[in-house]
């Protein structure tokens, strides 16, 4: 039994080799061998590919992380220009609003400034400039008179003279221009024991108005009077003191002449 069994192997051995050995199945073999090379290269080339396009995805990865970083850069200065801007046009808008605001102020004071140069031309040139004050004493104190005549009041301390139509060395007022006139003169009264003083305001030789006080047993009275008369050129207007009477003044200057021109006729 064992040799036969042998001899079956050995016959089964030999029909293995000898259909190994024949060309088809050399043939066989071959392609066989030939289409796993081939399967292992395009498993490799499949690998290579993958890895390429691993490494391409991580660039192009890379590359989107650094353009967002770049663009949240850009955006975070574009935010600070931008309230840089706002800043500025907010100073340049306040800094316009005040030099309009100091301009307007400049020319309404320029604008004022015009209307009084006008009006001063105006009264230069068309309107004469008349206006007197004047006070009794230039320096002490006392009464003055009496006087045996009605005599005019000389006012020595001027105040203001425009146009020199007053005289401090008559008291008397004469007029340059053809108008209606203002005139006021205060009164203060002698400090004897018994009051004695009456003053007049004349026109020419015509009596205008009085200011009076010549009773009682009071003293450092005063009064005062005025008018609105017209003047032709050459009329005088002056305050006068009647006879044997007397007035009081010092510093304070109780006794006042003035006048000015309203208007031309």
């Amino acid at each position: 039994m064992s040799g036969g069994n042998t001899l079956r192997k050995s016959q089964r051995k030999k029909k293995e080799v000898n259909e190994l050995t024949e060309p088809e199945n050399i043939e066989h073999e071959m392609e066989e061998a030939a289409s796993e090379a081939n399967s292992d290269n395009e498993n490799q080339r499949s690998h290579s590919d993958t890895k390429l396009m691993l490494d391409g995805l991580a660039k192009i990865s890379a590359q989107i992380h650094d353009l967002d970083t770049e663009l949240r850069g850009t955006k975070n200065e574009l935010k600070q220009e931008i309230s840089s801007l706002r800043q500025d046009m907010d100073r340049q808008f306040k800094e316009h609003h005040n030099t309009l605001k100091n301009q307007k102020a400049d020319l309404a004071e320029a604008q004022t400034r015009i209307a009084t140069l006008e009006e001063s031309n105006m009264e230069a040139n068309g309107t004469p400039r008349v206006a007197f004050s004047a006070a009794l004493r230039d320096s002490g104190s006392g009464n003055i008179g009496p006087f045996t005549t009605s005599t005019p009041l000389k006012y020595k301390r001027i105040f203001s003279n425009y146009g020199d139509c007053y005289n401090p060395s008559t008291g008397v007022f004469t007029a340059t221009v053809n108008g209606v006139y203002f005139f006021r003169f205060s009164m203060f009264n002698n400090l004897s024991p018994t009051p004695n003083s009456v003053v007049i305001l004349k026109k020419n030789d015509q009596l205008l108005t009085a200011v009076w006080d010549v009773s009682g047993t009071d003293s450092n009275d005063m009064g005062s009077n005025a008018v609105v008369i017209p003047l032709k050129v050459g009329d005088n207007v002056y305050v006068e003191l009647q006879e044997n009477r007397l007035v009081y003044d010092d510093g304070a200057n109780y006794n006042t002449f003035s006048g000015f021109l309203l208007f031309p006729v």
